[in-house]
């Protein structure tokens, strides 16, 4: 389900990312390790090697994994933002989430 966000900039559209969105997300997933490496617990090097391939395969996964997701932000056919986020596994934290790889590109 995508959500529409009016900006003054214009609209941005947040949704789940799907495989197609593999080859934009990893793009994005790199400028934010380059930009910001003390943020990430990635290495921008392990990351760049990792072909759109393999992330369209984990973005897969989390589809088919409802406690598990990557919320991505689009202006204008361009991925400006990505969140991801994951329920706990165990009985004591289903009821809880952790929320990592927050980016939003400066532009």
């Amino acid at each position: 389900m995508a959500q529409l966000l009016s900006t003054p900039k214009g609209d941005i559209t947040i949704r789940i990312a799907t495989p197609e969105d593999a080859a934009l997300l990893r793009e994005l997933r790199l400028e934010a390790l380059s930009m910001h490496p003390e943020a990430f617990a990635a290495d921008v090097s392990m990351t760049e090697a990792e072909g759109a391939d393999v992330w369209a395969e984990r973005i897969a996964d989390y589809v088919k994994n409802e406690s598990t997701a990557i919320s991505i932000a689009e202006y204008v056919g361009q991925l400006i933002g990505m969140a991801g986020i994951g329920r706990g596994h165990w009985p004591k934290t289903r009821h809880s989430s952790i929320l990592w790889g927050v980016y939003v590109s400066p532009d």
